[in-house]
């Protein structure tokens, strides 16, 4: 639920561990999202297309290794941006942790291809 102190505890473990956080916003198309993602890890010049963009993505996380913390992950799924992250889980070592609202693990149940890589789903309880 909001108000638990998610979005902060996120920003504070991607400070503390030098993870990638993006917070995802409701009018980002699938370039926005890769954008962030890019952005976030550094990339400076993106490449113009894309594939080519997400492949940019893949060859840095695979150069440096870090964890991926996605915010606002319910909006990616009204997007229609869910493979992205799959592609990029599956193209890297990196580990994706996805905050959303309490409905988020039902609404990714569409995606069995993504649903099957979620190792563990966790209700957020009030932080102090």
């Amino acid at each position: 639920y909001s108000g638990y102190g998610k979005t902060v505890g996120a920003a504070f473990t991607a400070a503390q561990t030098g993870a990638a956080y993006i917070e995802a916003k409701s009018i980002w198309t699938q370039r926005s999202l890769l954008e962030a993602i890019a952005e976030e890890l550094g990339i400076v010049r993106f490449e113009r297309t894309a594939p080519r963009l997400l492949r940019q993505i893949i060859e840095e996380l695979n150069r440096q290794p870090r964890p991926l913390i996605i915010d606002e992950m319910d909006y990616l799924v009204k997007k229609q941006s869910v493979e992205i992250i799959r592609d990029i889980h599956d193209a890297t070592p990196a580990a994706i942790l996805m905050i959303g609202e309490e409905a988020l693990p039902g609404k990714l149940k569409e995606w069995e291809r993504f649903d099957n890589r979620i190792l563990v789903a966790t209700a957020a309880e009030p932080a102090s």
